[in-house]
This record gives structure tokens, C-alpha cells and sequence, in this order.
């Protein structure tokens, strides 16, 4: 065999001999490469991701969503605009870690989605998300990089390892796990490539919100949140004190925006869909607080009097006493021994409910929004053994604890214990996309 030439590589080179990885002359219209082979040569925009000049400024779209959304979507590792995605891989290496990742999510990952178990048109359901999917490039992609995060867990996880918090939810017996399948590339790589992908072609999709790309755009920020809440293990917090998990809440309020923006255009979208699924719940939100019987403990936090608000008015008492409100019908439901999957959707779900004053009340780290925020977290001890929830009710809770001033001491009470009660007795996961 001949050996192989070495080149310097061209930066402004044309697609096709990037996707070769031979070096490129740049003659414009049709470098010499493409001539010779015969095939279309195409040169990157100069604003495009695989130019190093600074992006163009882009002009913003009537529909106001985009703003809304412009920080919420970046993996911490990887810049969006840095990737071009046409040269990641080869087409038989793509085409093959694609099909695995695609493998993976239809025969696993999907078995961890919070309806998975608990209604009988699932198969329809999950046949529409995956004929969304392939119908848009973000929303497939989305499903792609989760796949990649659950195999990247999944190889992490020692086999048959006991969750982490037992969990006093009635679960089924655990069925014999899938093996992991082997990657071309490491799964973590496969996970950041695919994220920032979905996140850039999302957030150019948002640019033109209609009632053909709403629920595809509405699922695709969903499926981004729950990487983003499994990722808060993954960041490194503590060298500037802790913060709360800024990414995940960010990501939350573009599902409320995105919720907001979506309901003129569509009567019913997929978030009316899930909601409605949970009635019982929903009605939690309809009464007044004196009447839904909220546990003192959550009713404390409420205690205007005791802890004055600042610029408290109607919106600031509501923003508040609906998260309280949801929080409770949640607690209740454990209390009662409500199904897994259930429970953990109204968990996995709050974002919904969550106005995004609340969320803005967390960012700039309100003693009451801090409480609030730590009781919801330490609830999630009980599907502590979901790969995704795994250990953010400890971690949370604890760092959560370091934000709130002495005065406020007492509303850490509560979530600590729920957390040192364990979730006894010890039981095993549903399914191989719960407990990996």
C-alpha cells in the first residue's frame, strides 16, 4: 500500500472534500477534486459552522421565540457553531452509529419514558414520536445524543448494581438487560456531537414556529431537559461554591416559553396530551390553598408574614403558590403509593406547571425559591433508581443547603429527612431503560 500523503488542511475547503478529508485548492465553482470525481462541490457559507470568521448576525424573526430560548440549548463541552457536522464522520461510520443509537432508543431508552408503561396506546404513541423523528432532523438527533448519554451511563454502571435509594414504589420484576452494543466512537463523544447538533437545528427551527413543526420542536426541547437534568452529576460546581443547576432550570424555562408560544398556534399539543393523562393531579392547581390541604411543611414556605417577599404582588404569590400547589399533589401521590412511572412523570413534569418568574426567582437564588426548589428535589429520592433522577436528590439538596441564610435553616429540615429515610424496601428496576 502506498503511503499516505500528508497536507496541510484546507479551512475554506469545499463540503465534499472535507466529508474525503483530502485536501481541497478552493477554485471556485468547482475545486479540482469534484471535477475530476464528477460529483457537486459545494463551499460552506461564510457564516456557517465550519468557517472560523465570527457568525453573522442573524435577524430576528417576528415570532419572539428564539430570544426566549437562545441560552438554553449548549452542551458545556462542545460550542454548536464549532461543529460542522458534515465532517464528523465518515457515511458508513455515521451510518452505522446511527443505526446502534436508533437500535438502542426503540428497544431500551424509550422503555424509561415516563409513560412507557402506564398507557395502553403506547405503541401508537411512541410509533408517532419515531415517524416525527425521522420526519425532523432536530427532534432524531435530540433522540440520537439521549441514546448516546444512556449508553455512556449505561457503560459506567457496574452490572447488576443495587439503585443507589430503594425505592417504596411497587416496581416489576427486573427483565434479563440488553447488552450495551459496541460504538465506532465513544458514547460520550457520540452524545456531544448529536446534542449540539439537535440544539443548533432547534434553534434554527424556532425561527419558524407552525403547526406542522410545533410538537416535534415542543418534544425535541423536552428530550434536551431530561439530558440536561441527567447531566447535572456531570458538572463540576464546587470550585465557586454551588449554584443550582443552571443549564437543567434554563432548560425548563424554554419549555414553559416554548409551551406559551405553541398554545395560540395549536389547540392541543403534546403538553395538553400529557397533562391531561394526569387529571387527578391537574386538579391540585383548580383550588384555593385552603382548601387542596397542603403538608405543613410546604404550607410553611408560604408563611408571607414570617418571610416577606421582596416586590411581592399577586403574580410574584401566584408564581409561588402554584409550584407549592403541584408539589403537594406529587407528595401525595407517594404518600399513596402511586405507580412508578406515574410518579415519576409529575417529577420529570414540573417544568410544565413551573411559570418562569419561579424559575427567574431561583437564578437569582431567593431563600424561598431555594426552599421550594430543595423540596422538589429531595422528593425525587423515590425514583432515585431512574438513571436519569440518580442521585440528584442528595446532591441537590445538600448543595441547595449552603444558599439558604440561617433564618431559613428550617426549610432543609424537611428535605434531608426525606432523603435519610431511605426508600425501603429494596426493590429492582422495571426495565433495563430505567435502572441504566
Amino acid at each position: 500500500m502506498a503511503p499516505r500523503l500528508h497536507h496541510t488542511k484546507s479551512r475554506n475547503g469545499c463540503r465534499m472534500c472535507k466529508k474525503r478529508r483530502v485536501k481541497c485548492d478552493e477554485i471556485h465553482p468547482t475545486c479540482t477534486n469534484c471535477k475530476r470525481h464528477g460529483v457537486s462541490c459545494e463551499y460552506p457559507s461564510k457564516d456557517s459552522p465550519g468557517s472560523r470568521s465570527p457568525p453573522r448576525r442573524r435577524s430576528r424573526a417576528p415570532n419572539p421565540a428564539p430570544s426566549a430560548f437562545a441560552g438554553l440549548n449548549m452542551h458545556p463541552k462542545i460550542n454548536v457553531d464549532d461543529i460542522d457536522e458534515e465532517i464528523l464522520l465518515d457515511a458508513e461510520t455515521r451510518r452505522n452509529l446511527e443505526l446502534r443509537l436508533f437500535f438502542w432508543f426503540t428497544s431500551v431508552v424509550i422503555e424509561g419514558f415516563p409513560s412507557a408503561k402506564d398507557e395502553p396506546s403506547t405503541a401508537t404513541k411512541n410509533s408517532h414520536i419515531m415517524g416525527m423523528a425521522l420526519e425532523y432532523p432536530f427532534l432524531l438527533n435530540s433522540l440520537f445524543s439521549l441514546s448516546a448519554l444512556h449508553m455512556d451511563y449505561s457503560s459506567r454502571v457496574p452490572p447488576n448494581s443495587p439503585p443507589p435509594i430503594s425505592s417504596i414504589i411497587a416496581r416489576e420484576p427486573e427483565p434479563k438487560p440488553i447488552p450495551v452494543p459496541r460504538l465506532p466512537v465513544a458514547p460520550a463523544s457520540a452524545h456531544r456531537i448529536y446534542f449540539n447538533i439537535a440544539a443548533k437545528q432547534q434553534r434554527e427551527a424556532l425561527s419558524n414556529i407552525n403547526q406542522e413543526n410545533a410538537n416535534a420542536l415542543w418534544l425535541t426541547t423536552t428530550v434536551l431537559s431530561i439530558q440536561a437534568l441527567a447531566l447535572c452529576r456531570e458538572e463540576t460546581r464546587a470550585e465557586e461554591g454551588y449554584s443550582p443547576p443552571m443549564r437543567w432550570l434554563h432548560m425548563m424555562r424554554g419549555i414553559c416559553q416554548m409551551a406559551y408560544t405553541i398554545k395560540p398556534i395549536m389547540p392541543i399539543v403534546l403538553k395538553d396530551m400529557v397533562l391531561r393523562q394526569d387529571q387527578e393531579l391537574m386538579n391540585w392547581n383548580k383550588y384555593d390553598l385552603d382548601k387542596v390541604g397542603i403538608p405543613d411543611q410546604f404550607l410553611r414556605l408560604l408563611d408571607w408574614e414570617a418571610h416577606p417577599e421582596p416586590d411581592f404582588d399577586p403574580e410574584v404569590k401566584d408564581a409561588y403558590e402554584l409550584v407549592v400547589k403541584y408539589m403537594s399533589g406529587v407528595y401525595a401521590g407517594i404518600q399513596s403509593r402511586d405507580d412508578y412511572h406515574l410518579t415519576f412523570r409529575r417529577l420529570l413534569y414540573l417544568d410544565l406547571l413551573a411559570s418562569p418568574s419561579f424559575l427567574k426567582f431561583v437564578e437569582e437564588q431567593r431563600p424561598r425559591a431555594i426552599a421550594i426548589l430543595a423540596n422538589y428535589c429531595a422528593m425525587t429520592a423515590v425514583v432515585d433508581d431512574h438513571w436519569v433522577f440518580q442521585g440528584l436528590a442528595e446532591r441537590e439538596v445538600s448543595g441547595l443547603s449552603t444558599l439558604l441564610p440561617q433564618e431559613w435553616q428550617w426549610a432543609i429540615i424537611w428535605p434531608q429527612a426525606m432523603i435519610q429515610a431511605g426508600r425501603s424496601p429494596s426493590t429492582q428496576a422495571v426495565d433495563p431503560g430505567l435502572a441504566r
